[in-house]
């Protein structure tokens, strides 16, 4: 499921995955995503670009929350390192796992 979105603070993402939290069969408003993209919006929601030293460009990977499924409005978590670096694909699909499983106990106000 990869679909290309605009998000209104980073930009342009692909989101890569998402999910919806069903309880009993019912559907809940609780969605979670893993996106990624080369833009990396730091606190003050500025966009940069960052460069490797071989000359391209860092893949960055966001977790993005909402209460429906337009994740071009929803929250979103730059997933890095505790340093600050970029974390891997496999790093992010763990993180994404996690908050699957966080979501029977969350709730996304609309």
């Amino acid at each position: 499921m990869k679909a290309n979105l605009n998000h209104n603070k980073v930009g342009q993402m692909e989101l890569m995955v998402s999910f919806q939290r069903v309880t009993d069969g019912i559907d809940q408003p609780k969605f979670v995503a893993l996106a990624k993209s080369y833009a990396k919006v730091d606190l003050d929601s500025r966009e940069s670009w960052v460069r490797k030293s071989n000359g391209g460009v860092h893949t960055y990977y966001y977790m993005l929350w909402s209460s429906h499924d337009n994740f071009e409005s929803s929250g979103f978590t730059l997933l890095v390192t505790k340093s600050g670096r970029p974390v891997t694909l496999k790093s992010a699909l763990k993180t994404y796992r996690e908050a699957i499983n966080t979501t029977e106990f969350l709730t996304f106000k609309p």
